[in-house]
């Protein structure tokens, strides 16, 4: 039947419900099943070989350059440790040996003296030759037996003295190829085959205005072998002035000789 309306009443208008967003709606998603077989293990990877370094490559170069470096450094501390490490430390000195000089035998000594007759001068000569006085001069020779005759060799040191300077006698003799030098302290000089005279070795020693003359003079031979020589110097250095060796010592030089 029809709804009646009662016409005193006021009627509300039908309420409506609010409208609910729709929801998403989840996917229902079956649980795994454990029927399946199960996953592969996979095999561990393989490293790749190193690739030989090549001996032109900077990675050898280095390696090389490194390598001498460390040989060149311990080379260089090995030299200083044994060349330098102990040059802070003093050695103890050895001790000096005291060096004997062996004295060189003077062949003069058992020789014989000679002085001029006015004691004005004094030389030595060996004790084999033979001295011959005469109112000129003094000749001293080797004795050699039968010199004259057999034409052995033959030499004479003959002496003399000139009581003036040496310049003086060089201009009254006339005579200028002379060589000076210093024989024991006295000037001396020589020289060789004097024209005008018999060939031969001059020597005259000045000493206070005065001149000694030791001339040697080979009789059978222009000039003397070497030991004749030899035994004239060794004379030589015998030689002193009388008068000088009384007053003072002249002073010490080396000796001069004469030269064949």
């Amino acid at each position: 039947m029809p709804t009646q309306v009662d016409p005193q009443l006021p009627v509300s208008p039908p309420i409506t419900p609010a409208a609910v967003p729709p929801q998403p709606v989840e996917p229902m998603t079956p649980p795994p099943s454990t029927d399946q077989p199960p996953a592969p293990v996979a095999p561990p990877p393989v490293e790749p070989s190193p690739e030989p370094v090549k001996k032109n490559s900077p990675v050898f170069v280095i390696a090389l350059t490194l390598l001498l470096v460390a040989i060149l450094a311990l080379g260089g501390y090995v030299l200083w440790t044994k060349n330098f490490s102990g040059l802070g430390i003093k050695p103890t000195p050895s001790p000096v040996v005291p060096v004997t000089a062996t004295p060189t035998p003077d062949p003069t000594i058992s020789w014989q003296s000679f002085t001029d007759q006015e004691s004005r001068f004094t030389f030595k000569y060996p004790a084999n030759w033979t001295q011959v006085e005469n109112s000129v001069v003094s000749d001293i020779t080797p004795t050699l037996p039968s010199y004259r005759d057999s034409g052995s060799d033959y030499y004479v040191i003959s002496t003399e003295f000139n009581d003036t300077d040496f310049n003086s006698w060089m201009q009254q003799s006339g005579v200028s190829n002379f060589t000076s030098a210093v024989l024991n302290g006295y000037q001396m000089h020589s020289s060789y085959d004097i024209p005008g005279q018999t060939p031969g070795y001059e020597v005259f020693i000045e000493f206070n205005n005065k001149i000694a003359g030791l001339n040697l003079f080979p009789y059978d031979r222009k000039y003397p072998d070497t030991k004749i020589i030899e035994i004239y110097n060794q004379i030589l250095s015998t030689f002193k002035f009388i008068e000088a060796s009384a007053a003072a010592s002249p002073a010490s030089s080396p000796s001069a000789t004469v030269k064949p």
